[in-house]
């Protein structure tokens, strides 16, 4: 760690130096050339939620009846609000947006336009989304594939593993908050759908709970899963320790009738289960994506989501095998995720952050990383349906084209900092954008 330290101290010192040497005109030509590349790289997308308004299947934490549709619960970032400008070139280029505003009476007239886009919705739509914005594969981030028509060659499945930790009732997270809620109710829901799914109801036994999520967890498998997902962070914190089978089995049958579980025990429960899970899908070969870092839910607890505290369990030798991928990044705490995927079995996902950083913000993120950790880097837009205006389109649109200008910014300055030359940079612009993610996934 004291290597590091010192490493990100003189990536920080030194920008001045070079760059100062390096004339405006020059900069900017280059800068210029590196984006134009940039753009002729086809994209591997690490992480989103391709989903149409309404679809119940976009998330597991919405994943209920009572609550199909997304829900605004915190201050949005500046970029994601309805009045950014960007936004109308993002319509312009999916929709044929004939102005250059946002007044009410054009957007109005953009939601009879998106209506018309929509009307014959099919596989095809959003494969044309990726094709517009640069995208050849996309991995969706969802309950399941059929709520929004997708491409199955364009878009690779990556179900949500939270509610396999959750068998018991949830009353003493459900009384906590309204919001908890509905999580829970969700993830209840979930787990229902995967119990019917291999035609089972829940086990009176432990260990026949156990044969239920192996036997699932290979449905997902066979049913298209190439990774799989924990949302855990928005449910409990990242603090994962060591239960023995003997517990989590005494837990498991003493509370499953009850409606009263102690939230002590029934945390030791979730620690088993969440390494039984790890130990599962390592078998499958399956990585295992980890939501680190900021959340966008009122109750959501950053100092639970941070990714350091994993650091236990990606350096435990009985997870060597299992591959990890942080996704956000760990934003806020950026450095400390980087540090991480210096581990063999750690990868870091920059989904979401061209959402959250202006291009200027985010090449610094992408300079530090890229002077530390190249081949363990992975692109990722984290799009979404946020309201009803930005939704799904948008998001893939706007996080795509801001990390071309980031990655552009971060390795312009590399170059003049003389950290590598222009063909060094562009390697590892394809390395970020689709090289890493190619040889994880074994896709083309």
């Amino acid at each position: 760690m004291f290597f590091l330290f010192v490493l990100l101290l003189l990536i920080g010192s030194g920008r001045e130096t070079f760059a100062q040497a390096v004339p405006a005109a020059t900069a900017d030509a280059l800068y210029g050339r590196l984006l134009k590349a940039i753009r002729q790289i086809p994209i591997i997308d690490n992480h989103a939620h391709p989903a149409l308004p309404g679809d119940v299947e976009m998330d597991a934490l919405s994943f209920d009846a009572a609550s199909p549709s997304p829900r605004e619960t915190v201050a949005l970032p500046f970029q994601l609000r309805p009045t950014n400008l960007e936004f109308v070139p993002a319509f312009q280029a999916l929709y044929e947006y004939p102005h250059a505003d946002l007044s009410l009476d054009h957007l109005r007239e953009l939601t009879t336009l998106k209506r018309k886009k929509r009307a014959a919705s099919d596989v095809k739509y959003f494969s044309t989304v990726l094709n517009k914005v640069g995208i050849t594969v996309s991995l969706a981030n969802r309950v399941g594939m059929t709520g929004t028509p997708l491409d199955r060659a364009r878009f690779k499945w990556i179900p949500f593993l939270d509610a396999y930790l959750f068998p018991l009732n949830n009353n003493v997270y459900k009384k906590q908050s309204d919001e908890f809620a509905v999580f829970f109710s969700s993830e209840e829901k979930l787990l229902k759908r995967y119990f019917d799914l291999v035609e089972a109801s829940r086990p009176r036994t432990f260990d026949g709970y156990l044969r239920f999520v192996h036997e699932s967890l290979g449905r997902l498998k066979a049913d298209g899963a190439v990774a799989v997902k924990f949302a855990v962070a928005y449910l409990r914190p990242l603090t994962f320790e060591d239960s023995s089978l003997r517990q989590a089995r005494r837990i498991y049958e003493r509370y499953r009738s009850t409606t009263d579980v102690p939230e002590d025990e029934y945390r030791r429960l979730q620690n088993y289960l969440f390494f039984y899970l790890l130990r599962e899908v390592t078998k499958l070969g399956l990585p295992v994506h980890i939501h680190t870092g900021v959340g966008l839910s009122e109750g959501f607890r950053l100092s639970g989501a941070h990714p350091l505290l994993l650091e236990n369990v990606v350096t435990d030798v009985q997870y060597r095998q299992t591959v990890f991928v942080l996704l956000h990044g760990g934003s806020p705490f950026t450095q400390e995720a980087i540090a991480l995927a210096a581990k063999s079995n750690v990868f870091v996902d920059m989904s979401g952050l061209a959402l959250l950083h202006y291009p200027s913000d985010l090449a610094q993120i992408l300079k530090q990383w890229l002077s530390l950790q190249p081949e363990k880097l992975l692109f990722g837009t984290g799009a979404r349906v946020v309201n009803d205006l930005i939704e799904a389109e948008e998001t893939y649109w706007l996080a795509t084209e801001n990390s071309r200008h980031a990655l552009a910014l971060a390795l312009s300055d590399m170059v003049q900092e003389k950290r590598c030359d222009e063909a060094e940079a562009l390697r590892l612009a394809r390395l970020l954008l689709h090289d890493n993610a190619a040889k994880l996934y074994q896709l083309p």
